[in-house]
Formats: structure tokens, sequence, C-alpha cells
């Protein structure tokens, strides 16, 4: 499945509170550990890239939004879209992303039409979808625990060395 790609915009700024609020709700349909990650995934309180190298640290200077690419395939900016729906770097990614669609597909049939649609609208179509919160919660964990598994990638040339302050 190939998705058009589309630069996406940071969860707190697509969500009012009434959404958040009406996600809330949702999350009784989860176990505990799959609402956390879901609830990061929607606040853009998680470890990728695209937040991680949003601010400087002791370790490395300010890393425009083009430059956070994906720690496993190095091809694309490290974001929602991107770690759930698009990254082949790594083989449990893509059988996690499979997994999920084959469900999604069996209980939701008249979503195949939007996989021509960007990866962007098909998450958020996948969001707004009431009946489908356990399914996506669960692949968020899932993949959010991947992508822990390796270090985040920050290109060599925003790295601060130690011998020059």
């Amino acid at each position: 499945m190939q998705f058009q790609r589309r630069k996406t915009i940071p969860a707190r700024q697509r969500w009012s509170k009434t959404h958040l609020k009406d996600i809330r709700c949702q999350r009784h349909m989860c176990s505990f550990t799959d609402g956390v990650a879901y609830t990061r995934f929607l606040v853009s309180d998680h470890k990728l890239a695209i937040e991680e190298l949003r601010h400087a640290n002791r370790s490395w200077r300010y890393v425009e939004r083009e430059s956070r690419l994906c720690r496993f395939c190095h091809a694309g900016v490290e974001d929602e879209c991107h770690a759930l729906l698009v990254c082949t770097g790594h083989p449990r990614l893509s059988r996690l992303r499979a997994d999920f669609l084959r469900d999604v597909f069996t209980s939701q049939p008249d979503l195949r039409r939007m996989t021509s649609a960007s990866a962007y609208d098909f998450l958020l179509t996948l969001v707004a979808n009431h009946n489908l919160t356990a399914h996506v919660a669960r692949l968020v964990y899932e993949v959010f625990r991947v992508y822990e598994e390796k270090e985040l990638y920050v290109p060599p040339t925003h790295f601060i060395r130690a011998d020059n302050p």
C-alpha cells in the first residue's frame, strides 16, 4: 500500500478540547497501556524524532523538521504518520501494520477506498472512527515500543562536540 506524502500538523494543533474530551470517552475501549500510548500519540507527547528533535539539548542543536529523519529507514520525517503507516525500515513495523490493516479492513471494508489518500488523511479517518479506537491504540502502543528499542537518529551535523562548547 502506498500513501501520498504530506506534511503533518502536530496533534496539539489539530484537536480542539471537544475532540480530546470525546477521545477520553473512547479510551475505556482499550487496555491501560494502549490508552496511555494512544493519548501520548494524540497530544504529541512521544519519543518520535518529530517531537524529540524539536528543541536543542546538551547533545544536539535544533534540527529542522525536514532533517528529523526516521531512525530505521532515513527515507522520511519520523512523524506519527510515517511511523504508523509508511515506514518499511523494520520488519516488525511491516508485520504490525499488515495485521492492523487486515483487521481494520475486515471490520470496516469501506475504508479500503481510503488507501489512495495521503497517510495523514487515512490516519485522521482511523482516529475519527470510534469503532477502531482499540485497534488504533494497540497499533500505536506496539509501534512506539519498536521505535523506543532503537536510538534516535540525529544528523551528524547537528551533534554538539564535547571539545567545542
